[in-house]
C-alpha cells in the first residue's frame, strides 16, 4: 500500500551497536550485523522501516504512557526531521 503512494519515502534503520561487557567482549563475533538486520522474530521490530508523510502508524509498545504514546494508539506521520 505504501508503495502506491506518490510522496516520497524515508528509509530508518535500527541501532546496531553493540555495547562490550566484561563477560562476552567478542559479542560482535557471536552474532555479526548482517544476521542480526535480517531476523523478523515476532514482537520484535524489523531492522528497517520505510515511511511515508500521511500515512498512519500503529505503536507497539508503550513508548511514553504520560503523553498518550502506548502499545495500540494509532498516529499520523505529518512530517520528517
Amino acid at each position: 500500500m505504501l508503495a502506491m503512494r506518490p510522496d516520497e519515502s524515508h528509509t530508518y534503520l535500527s541501532l546496531d551497536i553493540f555495547y562490550e561487557s566484561g563477560d562476552h567482549p567478542d559479542i560482535d563475533d557471536i552474532n555479526p550485523l548482517e544476521i542480526l538486520h535480517r531476523l523478523n522474530i515476532s514482537g520484535l521490530p524489523n531492522h528497517e522501516i520505510t515511511l511515508k508523510v500521511s500515512t498512519y502508524v500503529v505503536l507497539l509498545r508503550n513508548l511514553y504512557p504520560s503523553l498518550g504514546l502506548y502499545n495500540g494508539i494509532g498516529l499520523l506521520i505529518e512530517q520528517f526531521r
